[in-house]
């Protein structure tokens, strides 16, 4: 399954926003270096790494979830306009 980034031509594009899965890999390697520091290697280690990641994966679902939310939402509004722009110019929009 691939992810398409949909960017809106024009002044009004949103800003580029770091990737959340790297972000969450970032996170991960951060909490695992932070673990490695404190915890001894033992079976415990694996555990407590797992449960971060799972924790990072489900932060960087939620927010790829909000940026879908939030590209669809405008998505939407660009096609009002267009629909709105195209009934004006055959004349079949409301006055």
């Amino acid at each position: 399954m691939s992810i398409a980034i949909l960017n809106p031509r024009g002044s009004g594009a949103s800003p580029v926003r770091p990737d959340a899965l790297q972000a969450a890999a970032n996170h991960r390697q951060a909490a695992a270096h932070a673990l490695r520091s404190v915890l001894p290697q033992q079976a415990c280690d694996g555990i407590v790494l797992l449960m971060s990641e799972r924790r990072a994966i489900r932060a960087a679902m939620a927010h790829l979830e909000s940026m879908i939310v939030e590209e669809e939402a405008q998505l939407a509004r660009f096609a009002r306009r267009h629909v709105a722009g195209r009934l004006l110019l055959t004349g079949r929009g409301a006055a």
